[in-house]
């Protein structure tokens, strides 16, 4: 039906623009010409939030992957529609109980850590293929010997 079209629309153009700093619901409702409050009524019954949350939900995702990949924080600020790298720090904090900062240092540690276990289990492999080739040579020495 065409108010679930224009919800799925809506949502649409959070996901599209949820890195413009200066978008806003008025912008949707503008763009589907309808009212700011019939936008809210709409999104929410086929989504069951508001549009402004369903972005924060949107640019909070956003966010954690980028931290998660290593990248820092006032990057990540701005790649998600953050300008000031304090609001998004203080609007992270409250969505997720955690600060931006650590959740970066946290994913850097563990990227730490899975080089090592990369590196450690290479050399484990390394080893038995060299254990492999030393049994071989062994075998092959101690046939020749007879």
């Amino acid at each position: 039906d065409k108010i679930k079209e224009m919800a799925n629309v809506a949502e649409k153009i959070i996901v599209e623009n949820f890195d413009d700093s200066e978008f806003v619901c008025r912008d949707i409702a503008e763009t589907l010409g309808i009212s700011e409050v019939y936008l809210r009524l709409i999104f929410k019954n086929e989504y069951g939030t508001s549009p402004g949350q369903y972005m924060l939900k949107v640019r909070m995702s956003e966010a954690w992957d980028l931290l998660a990949d290593g990248i820092s924080v006032s990057e990540v600020a701005g790649r998600v529609g953050y300008c000031d790298i304090f609001r998004f720090s203080k609007a992270f904090k409250k969505y997720y109980g955690y600060s931006s900062k650590n959740v970066k240092m946290n994913s850097v540690k563990m990227q730490s850590i899975n080089q090592v276990l990369s590196l450690s289990k290479s050399k484990l492999l390394l080893s038995k293929e060299q254990n492999s080739v030393r049994k071989i040579y062994l075998k092959v020495q101690s046939s020749l010997q007879k």
